[in-house]
């Protein structure tokens, strides 16, 4: 694409920064490039699930011709205002409206599972994401992020640095905007940064960034999913389309061995979070004493010092590592990346400080609905500790945070749904406290805190037990921390 310096290209001039190297893609795995799919002009095409998925997805329809059907088999009249103009509202259950359709879009809410997109499938309609629908008629370099843990974080460091080199950047996907809204700008963009969810990777059929990064893997959405393997299948859909680019892997990551041997067709690997004990000169991005650097062609740079770093938490430090990486991949100077990365000041619920002025340190963490986010908050955050976590089960392995919340934390405090569940997991632990709310939770941590105690929630569990999404789970405990009501 022009961005990419590849071995066989000349080395770059001494001030400029080296890109992470690649080693090349295995030969065995390359496939043919697919043939590109019929547009939607004149087509009948159904959106189903109206959020700000589905409706972006309506307005890309509709701007291209398709004569558009929208089922919301909820709350479908509150949609309804939102609709183009031309755009038929169905509601209720999908499948009627299915019937005839040439093209299915379908919002990440919806699982491509669902019987009545199975049923359409059969029939001969074309079902896919709107990220999908989105990428065929994307006007610039797409940018993929995936990963269980981390990626919306490392979506917007991004787009935060790339904002700092390049006047027209997007940033969105399942982070803030949809992907859609993109395709229907004016104009080009220099890139479009964005978030993949394994729902939206399920419905991907030419979908190949530039760079995909995949960012970790660990167990997740088991309440949608059958088991672990076709969730970590539909993270790995990031790369099935990618004939060229780069794909940017988690050097720690069980799984990396498995994509890079199974899943890469053309794309070539780059690694970020090199271990301590990689050969000195391997190339990748790591942290050398205390700096994160990359190596390239036997070249070793600084991008910054991890005390640079205004965002919290180890985990930080890797989504640091991967944005780095990401942005030199797509040619990004060197001196921009460690200076924006410096200013990138991190997303709500995410390991963020809520401000107090009792002696101790509050932190949001809500974002973190499975037990590998949890861990590595575990991890990064400052003793004493006490930790809540509860909410609603996903089917997850609790057990996985056992042993990190013996070790880790002086208290550990339970709540809603999963407390049971949590009670069972921690048994013997001599600070567990079993609770019914997060305000009960919030109680127990202030009347039992020592001084300049850390209070993390990091629950591990969705909140979809008392809560309408984890943002709304933590501006509750940022209130419950101030000492107001939630």
């Amino acid at each position: 694409m022009g961005w990419f310096r590849r071995r066989k290209d000349p080395a770059p001039p001494p001030e400029a920064a080296p890109r992470p190297e690649a080693a090349p893609a295995p030969a065995s795995g390359t496939a043919p490039a697919p043939q590109p799919p019929p547009g939607p002009r004149g087509r009948r095409a159904v959106v189903v699930g109206l959020g700000k998925s589905g409706l972006a997805a309506c307005r890309l329809l509709a701007r291209e011709g398709a004569e558009v059907t929208a089922v919301d088999e909820g709350e479908g009249p509150r949609a309804a205002p939102e609709l183009p103009e031309g755009v038929t509202l169905r509601t209720g259950p999908a499948g009627p409206a299915l019937e005839g359709a040439g093209l299915v879009v379908v919002s990440p809410g919806v699982p491509m599972a669902h019987p009545a997109l199975v049923a359409a499938r059969e029939a001969g309609a074309e079902v896919i994401a709107e990220v999908e629908l989105a990428f065929r008629h994307l006007k610039g370099p797409l940018i993929g992020i995936t990963g269980t843990n981390g990626k919306s974080t490392v979506t917007a460091m991004v787009g935060h640095v790339l904002s700092g080199w390049k006047e027209r950047v997007f940033t969105g996907g399942n982070l803030g905007d949809a992907l859609s809204n993109a395709a229907l700008a004016e104009g080009s963009w220099d890139f479009v940064v964005a978030e993949l969810s394994s729902f939206q990777l399920e419905g991907t059929t030419s979908l190949a960034p530039v760079v995909g990064a995949l960012l970790n893997t660990s167990p997740d959405h088991l309440d949608r999913y059958p088991d672990v393997a076709a969730y970590y299948r539909a993270k790995f859909r990031l790369f099935a389309h990618m004939r060229s680019g780069y794909a940017l892997l988690n050097a720690r990551d069980p799984s990396t061995p498995l994509v890079a041997e199974h899943h890469l067709h053309g794309a070539n690997p780059v690694l970020f979070n090199l271990p301590d004990d990689a050969p000195a000169g391997s190339d990748g991005v790591r942290v050398t004493d205390g700096v994160v650097t990359v190596t390239t062609g036997g070249r070793t740079l600084s991008v910054l010092p991890v005390a640079g770093l205004p965002v919290a938490g180890l985990q930080n430090v890797e989504n640091a590592q991967a944005a780095a990486a990401v942005c030199l991949l797509v040619g990004c100077p060197l001196g921009v990346v460690g200076e924006r990365l410096k200013s990138f000041t991190g997303l709500p619920h995410r390991m963020q400080v809520v401000p107090t002025d009792d002696g101790l340190t509050w932190i949001d963490d809500s974002k973190a609905t499975n037990p590998g986010a949890a861990v590595k908050a575990l991890a990064g955050a400052s003793e004493p500790l006490t930790v809540l976590l509860g909410g609603r089960d996903k089917g997850c392995d609790l057990f996985s945070l056992r042993e990190p919340v013996f070790e880790k934390a002086r208290r550990a405090i339970v709540f809603g749904e999963a407390a049971e569940k949590f009670r069972v997991v921690l048994q013997g632990h001599p600070g567990l406290t079993v609770t019914e709310t997060l305000g009960e939770a919030v109680a127990e941590a202030r009347a039992g805190a020592a001084p300049g105690e850390t209070v993390l929630l990091s629950p591990a569990c969705a909140s979809f037990d008392a809560f309408t999404d984890y943002a709304a789970r933590g501006d509750a405990f940022a209130r419950l921390a101030q000492g107001d009501s939630a």
